[in-house]
C-alpha cells in the first residue's frame, strides 16, 4: 500500500464496520475505566491515541509531504506525553487508592489496554497503520532529535567555558564529570608546561579548519582577482602545510606525554635555555590561547557544516529540500520553544511535582535539578527532557514499525487487531480488580466482535468495492457475533449463579489472579500472530 492523503479502497472499514469498532472501543473502554477508578485517564487515553495516530496519518501524507511531516514532528513531544501520563497517572491513581503491587500492575496495564484501543479504534477506520508510515513516522520522530540535541551540544559548550571562567560549577553531577575535562582544556596548571594536551589540541583544531577551508569554494569566490591555477595550487599548498602541520603536533604531543608525567618537567627545565622554558609555559598555559583554539574549532565545525548543508539543497529540488528539512524545522520549533518558556515551565513541573507525587520522589527530583538550573540553565535541563520524550515516541512508533516488519501482525488490518486486543487486555486486567461480572463478560464479548467485525468489513469493502451498498450484510454479521456471545454470556452467568458461595477463595489470589490474565492476554497476542 502506498502512503496517500486519503486511504485506497483496499484500506480502511465501511461505515458500519467503522461505527461498530469503534463504538464498541470507545462505550467498553469508558466503562472499564469508569469501574476501575480510572476515569480520569479517559481524556488522556482518547487524547493520546488520536495523537500517535495522527502523526502516522500525517507522516504518510503525499500531495503536502512537507506540511505533513513538519506536523508530525511537531507530535513526537504531546504524544510522549500522553504516553507518560496514561502509565504515571494509572500508577498514581492506584497507589493512592490502597493498592498493592497486584493493583498497580493491573491498573497500568488496564491503562495500556486502553491506549491500545483507542489507537486502534483510531486507525482501523481509515488504514493509517501500516509499515510505510509506520517507518516513515520512526525515521521523523529521529530526524526532529537532532536539533533538540544539537541545542543540548550548545548549552553544554557554554556550560563548560562558564566553568572554565568561574570554576563554580563543579557541585553538580554534571559539573563533577565535566571539571576534569574543563581544568585539563581551559584552566591548565600554571607554573608548569603543557606541551601534549596543547599539541594534541592544536591537531584537531588544525585538522578541523584544514577541512572547513577545503569545502570552500575559493577558487569560484575568488577567480575575479586570482588565476585560477594559481590559486588551486595556493590552496592545494596550504591544505598540505596544514596536514603537515597537524601531524607534527600529534608527534610531539605524544612525545611530549610520556615526558611531561613524573619528574619530566625537571628535565624539561634543565633542558630548554630559560627564555624558550617560560615562553613554552605562557603559550601552553595560556587560558586565553586556549579560548582562541575552541573558537576557531567551533567556527569550523559551522562552517563545514554550513557547506554540507547548501551542497545538499543546491542538489535537491524545492519539495525533496522541505520534506527533508521538515523534521529539522520542526525541531527547532520544538527547541526554541522549550528556551522561551523554560523558566516559567520548569517552575510549573517542579510544582506540579511538588503537589502530585509522593514525598520521596518529589524531595529527589528537587536535589537532581535545582543544581543543575543553578549551573547550566532551564534551557538544557528542559531540552534533556524533550530528549528523553522524542525517546519515548520513537521507542512506541518503533515498536509499532516492529510488529509489521516481523511480520507478527498482518499488515492487512493491523489496527484491528491492536484494538480488540486493547480490549481484551483492558477486560481481562480490569477483571482483577473487582470490575462488575456483566461488563467483563460485555468486554470479552465486545473484543471478538470488533476483530470479527473489522476483519469481515475490511475484506468486504475489498472484494465489492467502496461504492457498494453492504450495510445490511455487514450488520447482519456483526449481529450473529453478538447473538453468539450473547449465548456464551448467558450460560456464563447461569454457571456462576449456581456455583456462587460453593467455591472457597483463599486469601493472597491477587497474585494468581494477575498472572492468570496475563497468561490470558498472552494467549490471544499469539492467537492474533
Amino acid at each position: 500500500m502506498t502512503m496517500d492523503d486519503s486511504p485506497t479502497h483496499e484500506a480502511g472499514l465501511p461505515p458500519t464496520s467503522r461505527a461498530v469498532v469503534v463504538g464498541l472501543a470507545a462505550v467498553l473502554s469508558s466503562l472499564l475505566f469508569l469501574q476501575t477508578g480510572l476515569g480520569r485517564l479517559l481524556p488522556v487515553v482518547a487524547a493520546t491515541g488520536l495523537a500517535l495516530a495522527g502523526s502516522l496519518w500525517l507522516a504518510g501524507w503525499e500531495r503536502w509531504t512537507a506540511v505533513g511531516h513538519l506536523f508530525a514532528s511537531l507530535l513526537v513531544v504531546p504524544t510522549a506525553v500522553g504516553l507518560l501520563a496514561v502509565a504515571g497517572g494509572a500508577i498514581g491513581i492506584a497507589i493512592g487508592g490502597g493498592n498493592t503491587g497486584p493493583g498497580v500492575a493491573a491498573a497500568a496495564l488496564v491503562a495500556l489496554g486502553g491506549l491500545l484501543s483507542a489507537f486502534g479504534a483510531a486507525t482501523a477506520p481509515w488504514g493509517v497503520y501500516d509499515h510505510d508510515r509506520a517507518l516513515a513516522a520512526v525515521g521523523l520522530a529521529g530526524r526532529t532529535m537532532v536539533p533538540l540535541t544539537v541545542a543540548a551540544g550548545v548549552s553544554v559548550a557554554s556550560g563548560i567555558v562558564r566553568l572554565s571562567s568561574s570554576g563554580d560549577g563543579s557541585g553538580t553531577p554534571l559539573g563533577a564529570l565535566l571539571a576534569p575535562v574543563v581544568d585539563l582544556l581551559f584552566a591548565p596548571t600554571p607554573g608548569r608546561t603543557h606541551i601534549a594536551v596543547f599539541c594534541l589540541f592544536l591537531a584537531v583544531v588544525t585538522i578541523a579548519f584544514e577541512r572547513a577551508m577545503m569545502s570552500l569554494p575559493l577558487t569560484e569566490l575568488l577567480a575575479e582577482t586570482t588565476d585560477d591555477a594559481d590559486l588551486s595550487d595556493a590552496v592545494e599548498s596550504a591544505s598540505r602545510a596544514l596536514g603537515i602541520a597537524s601531524v607534527a603536533a600529534v608527534a610531539v604531543g605524544l612525545l611530549a606525554l610520556g615526558i611531561e608525567t613524573g619528574r619530566g618537567q625537571a628535565v624539561i627545565a634543565d633542558t630548554f635555555p630559560a627564555g624558550l622554558y617560560d615562553l613554552t609555559v605562557s603559550l601552553t598555559g595560556s587560558p586565553g590561547v586556549r579560548q582562541a583554539l575552541w573558537t576557531v574549532f567551533v567556527a569550523s565545525v559551522v562552517v563545514r557544516l554550513a557547506v554540507w548543508l547548501v551542497q545538499r539543497a543546491a542538489r535537491s529540488s524545492a519539495d525533496r529540500l522541505a520534506t527533508v528539512l521538515a523534521p529539522y524545522v520542526g525541531g527547532s520549533l520544538l527547541a526554541g520553544g522549550l528556551f522561551v518558556v523554560a523558566t516559567p515551565l520548569l517552575d510549573a513541573l517542579l510544582a506540579t511535582v511538588q503537589s502530585a507525587a509522593p514525598a520521596p520522589v518529589a524531595a529527589g527530583v528537587t536535589r537532581l535539578v535545582t543544581p543543575l538550573v543553578g549551573s547550566y540553565g532551564a534551557g538544557l535541563v528542559l531540552l534533556v527532557a524533550g530528549l528523553a520524550l522524542l525517546s519515548v515516541t520513537s521507542t512506541a512508533v518503533g515498536c509499532l514499525w516492529l510488529a509489521l516488519v516481523t511480520h507478527y501482525l498482518d499488515e492487512r488490518n493491523p489496527g484491528v487487531h491492536i484494538g480488540a486486543a486493547g480490549l481484551f487486555g483492558a477486560t481481562v486486567f480490569a477483571a482483577t480488580m473487582g470490575v462488575s461480572t456483566w461488563l467483563v463478560l460485555a468486554g470479552l464479548v465486545g473484543a471478538v466482535v470488533v476483530w470479527d467485525a473489522g476483519t469481515f468489513g475490511r475484506t468486504l469493502r475489498r472484494e465489492v468495492g467502496p461504492a457498494a451498498e453492504t450495510r445490511r450484510t455487514e450488520l447482519t454479521h456483526a449481529g450473529g457475533t453478538v447473538a453468539v456471545g450473547g449465548v456464551g454470556v448467558a450460560l456464563t452467568l447461569v454457571v456462576l449463579d449456581v456455583s456462587r458461595g460453593t467455591l472457597a477463595v483463599a486469601p493472597g489470589t491477587g497474585y494468581v489472579t494477575l498472572v492468570v490474565a496475563l497468561f490470558a492476554a498472552i494467549v490471544l497476542a499469539v492467537a492474533l500472530r
